[in-house]
């Protein structure tokens, strides 16, 4: 089961995870980089954004949300033990399955 982002209700982010499910992205996309200036400082003040981090700019006309190149050079570390963590949790459940 996917974790549902603070920002975001069951239901909003099922219609989300089911319009991206439908897109043809020419990058990785995910809930917190679709998400808008705007949104996200209203979140930010309400101590519900997850991923604070993120940035935006502008892409052929779209505005795009991305993870800063410094960001994660700081966070290296924490990503690959997560990573690995997930992982292990994945063979776990698949195991027990």
């Amino acid at each position: 089961m996917k974790r549902i982002p603070n920002c975001s209700t069951p239901e909003q982010f099922e219609e989300w995870r089911t319009f991206a499910s439908q897109q043809t992205p020419s990058y990785t996309s995910w809930f917190c980089t679709d998400c808008t200036p705007e949104f996200q400082l209203k979140h930010k003040k309400q101590g519900t954004c997850d991923h604070p981090y993120i940035k935006f700019k502008r892409i052929e006309g779209s505005l795009d949300g991305y993870v800063p190149a410094d960001w994660l050079e700081q966070h290296k570390k924490i990503i690959k033990k997560l990573s690995n963590d997930y992982e292990t949790r994945e063979n776990e459940d698949y195991r027990s399955s």
